[in-house]
């Protein structure tokens, strides 16, 4: 930062540099602030609201705090039985360096049954164009299915590369590994999944303008024949883990693909003191669903000055998460200080 201010002094009527600086030094400040959204997955209704709070104690060390509440109603009995209500608590610590990035989370999260999750992810630049992630989970969240939504949790490994082609291009292959189990305990298989992604940007300046095409490829080993009385609540009346369709759970083997065309998607989360609208508009392929597509859009800007206020809108169809159309609206507001 100090680097940052002898360049102003130097500088002291460039204007567009004055506004960039103070961007980026917001965007790294400490912040608190708080998020509301509704969101309609077919059946299900989700209002979550939560508070968020961010404390740069460091350069190369960030502290993130966050605290919510998800609450559930259910349109469709006959889809899903028992919904719960979740409340979570998450710490999040990370630690930069020069060529690389570390983060360590926990949570404790109540839904079906308490739990609590834990991850570790790390971010290597190998050279100005080359950089690898890779992250270990323990009993993450996960959205295979309603009922996993709900009532389930994965113990994950994921490896991912990126390469930097050029200033417009880029090139994304990563991988995961997942044991799926319910928050009960009980396993319910395995899962592992290939994506690759590519994007070219049509335009950097004075807004950038992103087209991409993305493919993936999902499989799973499901778990047949179990018992868990405390998972029988999940079931719509009338059925049994004998009569439930297989996919109740996890979904069957499946392809998933497309092509996206987006502009100003950062603004979602950064920094901006002038109002800039984002939007990102996808049409997906689904070897199961059928043809879908992902559209998203929102406006990002600054109220006082020294704050963030996204207002977003999502819709999407036959998606790799879920077999319904999904709707979410929502919110997010932080205050740097």
């Amino acid at each position: 930062q100090s680097d940052t201010f002898a360049l102003l002094e130097q500088q002291p009527d460039d204007t567009d540099l004055h506004q960039q600086a103070s961007e980026a030094l917001l965007d790294f400040s400490n912040h608190a602030g708080g998020v509301l959204v509704k969101r309609d997955l077919g059946g299900l209704r989700e209002t979550e609201a939560g508070l968020r709070w961010h404390l740069a104690l460091s350069p190369a060390w960030g502290l993130d705090l966050s605290s919510g509440r998800v609450n559930r109603t259910n349109d469709d009995p006959a889809g899903i039985g028992y919904t719960p209500d979740e409340r979570y608590d998450q710490a999040s610590l990370l630690w930069r360096r020069p060529d690389s990035e570390t983060r360590m989370s926990i949570a404790h999260r109540d839904s079906l049954t308490r739990y609590t999750p834990i991850v570790l992810q790390h971010l290597q630049r190998i050279d100005r164009r080359l950089s690898i992630d890779a992250a270990l989970g323990h009993h993450q969240s996960t959205d295979e299915s309603t009922a996993m939504r709900i009532a389930g949790m994965q113990n994950r490994a994921q490896l991912g590369l990126n390469y930097q082609i050029s200033a417009r291009d880029r090139l994304r292959l990563e991988t995961r590994w997942s044991r799926f189990e319910a928050q009960t305990g009980t396993r319910l298989g395995d899962g592992h999944s290939w994506q690759v992604e590519a994007a070219h940007a049509l335009q950097l300046e004075p807004r950038d303008l992103e087209i991409g095409a993305f493919w993936s490829t999902h499989s799973y080993s499901r778990r047949q024949g179990f018992t868990d009385s405390r998972l029988a609540r999940l079931l719509p009346d009338g059925l049994s883990f004998d009569t439930v369709g297989s996919d109740f759970f996890l979904p069957e083997d499946f392809r998933f693909y497309g092509i996206r065309l987006s502009t100003g998607m950062r603004f979602e989360e950064s920094y901006t003191r002038a109002w800039q609208p984002y939007a990102n508009l996808a049409r997906t392929w689904h070897s199961v669903q059928g043809p879908g597509y992902d559209l998203s859009a929102g406006l990002a800007g600054s109220v006082f000055g020294n704050d963030h206020l996204q207002l977003g809108w999502k819709y999407s169809k036959s998606g790799a998460g879920t077999t319904c159309p999904v709707h979410e609206i929502g919110l997010t507001y932080r205050l740097h200080y």
